[in-house]
């Protein structure tokens, strides 16, 4: 069908619930579904993925409180900044429009944008 749009070839995902404690491992493992449908594509046992996807988080919360971070740990945005993102997101969702978790994931964007204060 039209709404369709070679759905199937696509694995829509946010960042923070791939790194989030709780649902990481489940993410991790839809990413490993994903792959496992390719043809030559070897992927890890299911069992497997929470060990990898612990083994991956934790190794970037090790590495980073042992290296010493240089520049700003804030980085303000202006607003400017702001509404271009918001009018990205606006036409991210305009264009996926039929895909409700892509929508989701952009609609919980749209709402994390809007409640930065803009800077300068």
């Amino acid at each position: 069908s039209s709404s369709d749009h070679g759905r199937n070839n696509l694995l829509f995902l946010s960042y923070e619930a791939l790194t989030d404690g709780t649902f990481g491992p489940n993410v991790a493992g839809q990413i490993a579904d994903f792959l496992r449908q390719g043809e030559g594509v070897n992927v890890i046992e299911p069992e497997s993925v929470p060990c990898i996807w612990q083994t991956v988080v934790n190794y970037k919360g090790a590495a980073s409180s042992t290296m010493r971070m240089e520049g700003p740990t804030e980085r303000p945005y202006t607003q400017q900044n702001l509404a271009d993102s918001l009018a990205m997101f606006y036409r991210l969702i305009g264009r996926f429009h039929y895909d409700e978790k892509f929508v989701r994931i952009m609609t919980n964007y749209v709402k994390t944008v809007s409640n930065i204060i803009p800077q300068g």
